[in-house]
């Protein structure tokens, strides 16, 4: 992709805007998944989006994922939330070993401060985390334990 700085800081900034101003009538608010047996008060909220209802502008969805459309910006394709971190990583964007981890291991949230974008094996090994309170060793850290972390 050949964006200037500031083209990727604006595609970056308006995918935030849209997900931010528009969170109260298209964005489901709902609180950060729990795993059974484990002790999680932490007052996270991710943001859901109902693929049944309208869309936000510039988002487009391919029936299971809501996706941001870069073609509005004379950009390839549809992408998920790997768009947030075009400006952080542009030579990793279109790296199929790269992929957005869920802190909130809630693979349908969108909210910015619960997304990463690191290599895929990190990804995965966050499923096995203790999370926060039982000492999550990522340098981003999961915001709860992950799925398999008590099995």
């Amino acid at each position: 992709m050949n964006l200037t700085p500031q083209q990727r800081s604006g595609i970056v900034l308006d995918y935030v805007f849209k997900i931010e101003t528009e969170a109260e009538t298209i964005w489901n608010m709902v609180s950060c998944p729990t795993l059974a047996g484990t002790i999680v008060d932490i007052p996270y909220f991710c943001k859901e989006f109902d693929l049944g209802g309208p869309l936000p502008s510039r988002f487009t969805s391919n029936g299971t994922k809501l996706q941001y459309d870069l073609r509005s910006f004379g950009l390839g394709r549809p992408v998920s939330q790997r768009v947030l971190f075009l400006d952080l990583f542009p030579d990793k964007f279109n790296d199929p070993d790269w992929t957005v981890s869920h802190l909130c291991h809630n693979e349908r949230c969108y909210k910015p401060q619960h997304l990463w974008f690191e290599p895929l094996p990190v990804n995965k090994g966050r499923n096995g985390c203790p999370g926060p309170l039982h000492g999550c060793g990522h340098i981003h850290k999961c915001l709860i334990p992950g799925k398999f972390a008590f099995k």
